[in-house]
């Protein structure tokens, strides 16, 4: 992996962020690989999608994103 790659696990979206293509993740563990806020990134699964990167939920364990459609 290169230093913008994580391997992250993914979790359903809550119900406030279906819809608008908003992918969170933990602010520590985005910013070691050099995210910030409003970046776009390229998410890769099952299927390839783009979503904008904005700050996890502080309950939310430092390896999960959570988008929703997965």
């Amino acid at each position: 992996m290169s230093p913008r790659e994580l391997r992250l696990r993914v979790v359903e979206a809550r119900q406030r962020d279906v819809g608008y293509g908003i992918a969170r993740i933990d602010r520590e563990v985005g910013a070691a690989a050099g995210f910030q806020t409003g970046d776009m990134v390229e998410i890769i699964g099952r299927k390839v999608t783009a979503a904008t990167l904005w700050l996890g939920y502080m309950e939310d364990e430092k390896d999960v994103i959570r988008i929703d459609g997965y």
